[in-house]
Order: C-alpha cells, then sequence, then structure tokens
C-alpha cells in the first residue's frame, strides 16, 4: 500500500511531507475503513494546542472521518488489519494527518515483542497530548537506558516513584491485581481502563516505588494501537498473562467494527 499524507486540503505521499516547527499530535486506530475515537482525540488535541500555541483547529469529527477515508481508499489500505493515522496541528496552523504501515494486529493486540525495562528518572508530562518535544523525548529516554541493558525507559519522578505517560500509560501487575501511578483523560488511558475493566482486573491508582517494581509479576504498556509487555526490569523477569487477557478486551477488534 502506498504511504498517504493529507496537508490543508492536499494529499501527497508521506515521505515527501515536511513539518517546519513543533506540533501536537493524536495517534488514532483505524481498522476496516472505520477511525475510532475521533471525538475524544480531538478534544485532547484542542486542549493541548490552546494551551501551547493560543488556538485549535476548527475540524470535527466527522472532518477526520472523510479525510482518514480518504486516505485509507487512496493508498489501497488493508481492511483486516488495523493501520495507525497521525493528526498534527503545528504552530504555524497546517493541520496534516498521517497513515502509517498497517499493524500486525485485526484491531488491538498484544504485540510479540517484549522489552527489556530500565528505571529512568524523568520530569513529569506536561501534556496529554503527544507532541513534537515529547516523541523526541520518548526516543531519548529509550536510547539513554542502552548503556544499562535496557531497550524502554521506566521513567520514575525525583522521589523513585513510577511516572506514567498519558500517551503511554503504564501499568504493574501484582497478586492478580493492576496499579497504574496515575489516570489520565487521554484515549490510550481510557481504552486500557476499560480493557481491564472488561477483562475482570481490579484496578488501583497508587504510587509506585523502584522498589516494588523489581517485585511486581508483570509491566506493561498500552498505546492506541495495542500492548507491549515487559520482559524484564533488570534481573527480574516478568510475565505477560494479564496483559493478554487486557488485550483480549481491549478495543476495537475486527469483529466489531462496524459497530
Amino acid at each position: 500500500m502506498k504511504q498517504l499524507a493529507w496537508i490543508d486540503g492536499r494529499v501527497v505521499e508521506a515521505s515527501t511531507l515536511r513539518t517546519d516547527g513543533p506540533f501536537v499530535m493524536q495517534r488514532i486506530h483505524t481498522l476496516a475503513g472505520h477511525a475510532y475515537n475521533l471525538e475524544r482525540h480531538l478534544a485532547v488535541l484542542n486542549r493541548d494546542a490552546e494551551t501551547l500555541f493560543g488556538f485549535a483547529t476548527l475540524c470535527t469529527a466527522m472532518d477526520a472521518e472523510d479525510i482518514i477515508s480518504r486516505l485509507l481508499v487512496g493508498s489501497h489500505a488493508p481492511l483486516i488489519f488495523s493501520c495507525p493515522v497521525d493528526v498534527r496541528l503545528t504552530c504555524s496552523g497546517e493541520l496534516i494527518f498521517v497513515l502509517h504501515k498497517p499493524t500486525f494486529g485485526h484491531g488491538a493486540y498484544l504485540r510479540s515483542v517484549r522489552y527489556a525495562v530500565e528505571p529512568l528518572v524523568h520530569a513529569l508530562p506536561k501534556t496529554v497530548a503527544q507532541t513534537s518535544a515529547t516523541i523526541a523525548d520518548d526516543a531519548m529516554s529509550d536510547r539513554e537506558v542502552r548503556m544499562y541493558g535496557g531497550d524502554r525507559a521506566l521513567w520514575l519522578d525525583a522521589e523513585h516513584n513510577l511516572v506514567s505517560r498519558p500517551w503511554l500509560p503504564v501499568f504493574v501487575v501484582y497478586r492478580n491485581k493492576v496499579y497504574t501511578p496515575a489516570e489520565y483523560d487521554s484515549v490510550e488511558y481510557t481504552v486500557a481502563r476499560e480493557a481491564i475493566h472488561a477483562a475482570r482486573c481490579e484496578l488501583s491508582v497508587a504510587t509506585i516505588s523502584r522498589e516494588a517494581l523489581y517485585n511486581v509479576d508483570e509491566i506493561f504498556f498500552v498505546d492506541v494501537m495495542g500492548i507491549t509487555a515487559a520482559s524484564n526490569i533488570g534481573h527480574h523477569r516478568l510475565l505477560y498473562m494479564t496483559a493478554s487477557r487486557v488485550a483480549e478486551r481491549m478495543m476495537p477488534k475486527l469483529e466489531n467494527s462496524e459497530q
């Protein structure tokens, strides 16, 4: 399939797209030609854009649905696999939609790749939406922990307690109970919470110390496309049974794509 982008009314090859300056972003899950949670994604995007840039987009959920449908049809995207679409609002007021390659999932799923996580002291998130700055910061954090043998950074605050990111909420499992350090009104957190409850798991918001992380049974991250379970933290091996159960309940799923 072709990777296409929409920028202020024009459809272009995504490889030719150049975004100058900062932007606010939301990643949207599409499946079987339908885009999910558009109204909530746009609300998050607009709120942080107003805070950071002083303006918001006038794009409605119906407008966004039409744009995304145009990209999916034009790119010949497969209907049975999920395709992520990024919507960006730049500091200069450009509205951009970027269609990415399909995932391996027929809806939200548990990724087969598992990563070693390593703790890293980091500042608390300042936005609910992703931005050009947070994307670079996430990549830098993951790169930094490689010198300690990790693949992904597990953020800690100044008191060495676990930090969760709105666009990548983290959950730990201990004795069949799920814990997270903070709740957010991000789409990612909302979808994760609904799936955890649907899996009949108890979810608690609690302070989680660095020391506790080396005794938990599971650690997993949730993004809008699916779940990634950690394989280990240091020498402590981690399981993924609860993450798998949650992924089975996480929406959307192919059989529900027309609902």
